[in-house]
């Protein structure tokens, strides 16, 4: 494990710093302003240190006495980036270099499922409780270039399509599928809307600084008189100037638990003339430094910002679907709803698509010469209403033989809430319309056909 020495103000002996990859680099940075190296050798406490697996990194500040500490320490002298708790810490712009294990962790696991026989629902389990993870450590200590999150997802939708890392189409925007499950997504959340709520946590936590964490030393030394809405953004550190740009999303989502008002600013804090009760004002303008109890007399609001919240306030919301009810459900089968899915879009790969070769022409369920269309094959065809009308006679399947779009549309204001028979009726639609198309497809490609009597 490596270590790094921090020097106190007051020139007491060396401090032990081991925090959090994103505090470390901000606490880098404020030990820059306060080092004063007047080193005395009363040790604070009996441990003590390794050389050997211990280094110093110099920032361009004390290169005059650069030579003084590495002889007086015995350390290797280190140098930017360095690892530390699995990611690269450094004082400037993180490249994609930098982030390069990343990706290679991802590339590792996709590997291993490369050989493996998946169905569409299994790739898209294995991506929202693996691959999605895999980044959020990260996430939560820097905003990732632009150019890593575009990787990481263009290999996550290459193996959802393809099951493996290729250059080939995806039958769905990625931006759709990002989209929540209400929505007509699959609930895969977007890599830069999960880092950027991340980085607004790490903005919540300095407001919530109470001056006993380690926060308070952002406060102190970095914000100074200033407040994290008033801070000039053009100073400090990358990584620090690149969180300070999320704050105009960070305000519309902060409720204020002002309490007396000693320790909000009647300037330089964020507020809402809505959520107070103005007793008096003082006759002259309050000086800048003036507190909220000053002046004001407030109403305490309450609330906690959680990780939700921050994504609801990057994340545009659309209006909700009407057949998202068709998915839900806990009898359904992951594989069967995800092709239903894909046919309520209309993207399974039938014959009327641009993209795929007319080898033949009609349909191949029911033999006649139609365009082998979504609302043919769901359930226009004859085969398919053989399908129902046997599942109608077996446990009361109502299903109006009407275009595709329409039925949608009956069914998800007819099969809505949790009543047993709607969720069992929901699975039934699911799995007919799986069989429907797994049924198309062995005659098209395998040259086997079922009876409609055997699918049912």
């Amino acid at each position: 494990m490596v270590r790094y020495m921090v020097f106190s103000k007051e020139g007491e002996d060396f401090v032990r710093v081991i925090l959090s990859p994103y505090l470390f680099v901000l606490v880098m940075e404020i030990w820059t302003l306060l080092l004063r190296f007047r080193i005395k050798r009363q040790p604070i406490s009996r441990l003590k240190v390794n050389p050997a697996k211990s280094q110093i990194i110099f920032s361009r500040a004390v290169q005059q006495e650069r030579q003084q500490i590495l002889d007086y320490l015995g350390f290797q002298e280190g140098s930017l980036p360095v690892k530390y708790l699995g990611i690269p810490l450094t004082s400037s712009r993180l490249t994609i270099a930098d982030c390069r294990p990343l990706i290679d962790k991802v590339d590792a696991r996709l590997a291993g499922w490369n050989n493996q026989t998946l169905s569409y629902a299994g790739r898209l389990q294995l991506i929202k409780s693996v691959l999605t993870t895999l980044h959020t450590y990260w996430a939560s200590a820097f905003i990732l270039p632009k150019g890593v999150l575009k990787t990481l997802e263009k290999k996550m939708r290459q193996f959802l399509w393809h099951g493996s890392v290729g250059s080939r189409n995806a039958k769905v925007a990625w931006a759709w599928i990002s989209k929540p499950k209400e929505e007509g997504g699959l609930g895969i959340r977007s890599l830069t809307t999960t880092n950027q709520a991340l980085m607004l946590k790490q903005l919540w936590r300095i407001l919530q600084n109470d001056g006993t964490s380690i926060w308070d030393w952002v406060q102190r030394y970095r914000l100074r008189n200033s407040t994290i809405w008033t801070f000039n953004g053009a100073l400090g550190s990358w990584g620090w100037k690149k969180m300070l740009k999320l704050r105009h999303l960070f305000q519309r989502g902060v409720i204020y638990k002002i309490g007396d008002g000693s320790s909000f600013s009647l300037w330089q804090d964020a507020w809402d003339e809505r959520d107070t009760d103005i007793i008096g004002i003082t006759s002259h303008l309050p000086p800048l430094q003036s507190s909220a109890a000053d002046c004001i007399s407030w109403r305490s609001s309450s609330g906690d910002f959680t990780f939700q919240a921050a994504v609801s306030l990057i994340q545009p919301t659309t209006p909700r679907v009407s057949w998202y009810v068709l998915l839900q459900g806990n009898f359904k089968i992951p594989r069967h709803g995800f092709i239903l899915w894909m046919a309520i879009l209309g993207k399974l790969s039938t014959m009327d698509k641009p993209w795929v070769p007319r080898a033949e022409n009609g349909c191949v369920l029911c033999g006649g010469l139609f365009d082998e269309t979504h609302d043919h094959l769901f359930f226009k065809c004859s085969y398919s209403k053989r399908c129902l009308s046997i599942l109608s006679r077996k446990i009361r399947f109502q299903w109006p033989f009407l275009e595709w779009q329409t039925g949608l549309i009956w069914a998800s204001k007819r099969w809505r809430g949790p009543h047993l028979i709607n969720a069992a009726f929901r699975a039934t639609l699911a799995a007919l319309v799986y069989h429907l198309w797994a049924e198309r497809n062995n005659r098209k490609f395998s040259a086997t056909s079922t009876s409609a009597e055997y699918i049912q």
